[in-house]
Formats: C-alpha cells, sequence, structure tokens
C-alpha cells in the first residue's frame, strides 16, 4: 500500500485549491455591491457568492464585471477592454492591466460573455470609494 504524506498535491481534496487570502478592502466592496441596487449577481453565476475565487455581476444594460477574490493586497476589478474605460482609469489614476485575448486568464472569468476570448481590463482599486468608482465608470448605454 503507498500512503501519501499530508501536504503532498495528490492528498488535496477535490476542489481545495489555494486558500482565499484575508483582504478587508475586499470584503468592504463586495458588501457595498450587495448593496447596490444598479448591480446584480451575474446571471451565469449558479451562487450569488460566485466561486471562492471570483464574484460575477451585471450592472446597468447587462454590463458584466467580475471581483478577483484572491488577491490579499491589490483589488482587482474585471471587465472587457475598451478604449474609454482606460482613458477613463488614466484620467483617475487608477492602476490597471489590458489582458489580450491570448494571456491567461482565471477559469472562472470563462462565463462571463466575451471574458474568454476578449480583450480584459484588469483594474486596481486600492479603497472601496475607487472600486465604486471603476464600477460607475461602466457603460451606461
Amino acid at each position: 500500500m503507498t500512503v501519501t504524506p499530508a501536504g503532498h498535491p495528490s492528498s488535496r481534496k477535490t476542489g481545495e485549491g489555494r486558500p482565499v487570502p484575508s483582504n478587508p478592502t475586499r470584503d468592504a466592496i463586495l458588501d457595498r455591491i450587495a448593496r447596490r441596487g444598479d448591480v446584480l449577481p451575474h446571471p451565469d453565476q449558479r451562487s450569488t457568492q460566485g466561486t471562492k475565487y471570483i464574484s460575477a455581476y451585471e450592472a446597468r444594460k447587462g454590463v458584466a464585471f467580475a471581483v478577483d477574490k484572491m488577491s490579499g493586497s491589490k483589488q482587482p476589478i474585471w471587465f472587457l477592454d475598451i478604449v474609454p474605460l482606460r482613458d477613463a482609469l488614466d484620467t483617475a489614476r487608477i492602476a490597471y492591466e489590458v489582458y489580450p485575448p491570448a494571456r491567461g486568464r482565471n477559469s472562472n472569468l470563462h462565463k462571463l460573455p466575451g471574458f474568454k476570448e476578449g480583450s480584459l481590463i484588469r483594474a486596481y482599486s486600492v479603497s472601496t470609494e475607487e472600486a465604486m468608482r471603476i464600477i460607475d465608470m461602466l457603460p451606461r448605454d
């Protein structure tokens, strides 16, 4: 009989993955989003709380975005890449990265239309207020 030592990758239970880091800013952002009347959990997400890694939402007129739950410091918010959003983030001096279609991304994002193959922006909010400003920048039409 072969015994697998505790901690060995093959000894993990299915679905355990990485532990979610503590992040009070992320928790405050998720709480504020839950209280907004103009933002709802994304309909393609099975649980209103999202997955362990991502909480997906639908803002005005079906615009999708996701909060990345796995960051212990910066608080990433994902959305489809469009030039006016880059300009708005630059003007607001909010850090972001552009994820071209060829760049890998968390598979939990694939449930959102266009997020698997499309170019994405990963904006980094440093506070709850900044996260709400990012959400408010999303297209209104």
